[in-house]
């Protein structure tokens, strides 16, 4: 088990999947999904969100932004959320962490319920991510006294 702080730093961890363009999607699927999630994530919201993607072309880099509407799940208390939108299913822990082994098991549920109502022809990308918010008692704070330093750990 891993150490335990008195006031730790990590304000989200989310866990992402994308799925690969030849996945079929329509829109009854997020409600299929909440279907299947609902016990645990009994609140919905609707989002319309923007994304932009930069890509390198024959003529310079171009710019890409599309919009996509998503559904977001939220557990009673809302600390737990499942975004799902076109090929997207993000799994998000706010603070307080619930301990990987919560965690994990959300994910694993989530993946699943996604599966039951969606054939997933492949993944393009898998995230896991852990967001921490370190506040540093003044601007003049020397990091080294906080965080240990990278060169101890090389040889």
């Amino acid at each position: 088990m891993g150490r335990k702080y008195r006031s730790p730093p990590l304000v989200e961890a989310l866990c992402e999947f994308r799925l690969t363009p030849d996945t079929p999607w329509d829109m009854t699927i997020p409600g299929l999904f909440y279907e299947t999630v609902k016990h645990e994530f009994p609140v919905k919201e609707q989002r319309v969100v923007q994304e932009v993607e930069l890509i390198q072309g024959p003529h310079g880099i171009q710019q890409q932004i599309r919009t996509k509407e998503m559904i977001l799940l939220f557990t009673q208390d809302r600390k737990m959320l499942i975004q799902l939108g076109p090929h997207l299913l993000v799994i998000n822990a706010l603070r307080p962490y619930p301990a990987w082994q919560r965690f994990k098991a959300l994910i694993e549920m989530a993946w699943k319920s996604l599966g039951q109502v969606l054939e997933i022809r492949g993944l393009q990308r898998i995230g896991l991510r852990y967001i921490n918010k370190v506040e540093l008692p003044s601007s003049e704070a020397r990091l080294w006294d906080y965080f240990d330093r990278l060169d101890r750990y090389t040889a």
